[in-house]
């Protein structure tokens, strides 16, 4: 699967809303046809503001013992959220996982 499309969750609701106003005010469909439409219309703004078609976080890459990083130095541990680092003066020092960077 490619990226996810970000979007913008308030144009499409927005969206929504002209078209359900554009049904109510064109003539020439019946009012059964015009009230199923607008339910759809409804349903989906519901599923948007409870979240339903928001992306899922992007997974960060796992960082292990081993692995270089862009701080110039090699993982030696790794906890929930800490990674120690040895640089390649044999100096350690910690950092957090999220603001590493892993380096191919």
């Amino acid at each position: 699967m490619d990226k996810p499309r970000l979007i913008d969750a308030d144009k499409i609701e927005k969206w929504a809303q002209e078209q359900k106003k554009a049904i109510r005010e064109s003539e020439g469909y019946s009012e059964l046809y015009s009230v199923g439409r607008i339910s759809s219309y409804d349903h989906f703004i519901n599923a948007l503001e409870e979240g339903s078609f928001t992306p899922d976080p992007i997974p960060l890459p796992t960082i292990k013992p081993g692995d270089m990083v862009k701080s110039n130095g090699v993982v030696v541990q790794v906890d929930e959220k800490f990674a120690t680092i040895e640089d390649y003066v044999g100096n350690r020092y910690h950092a957090l996982l999220d603001s590493l960077e892993v380096v191919e």
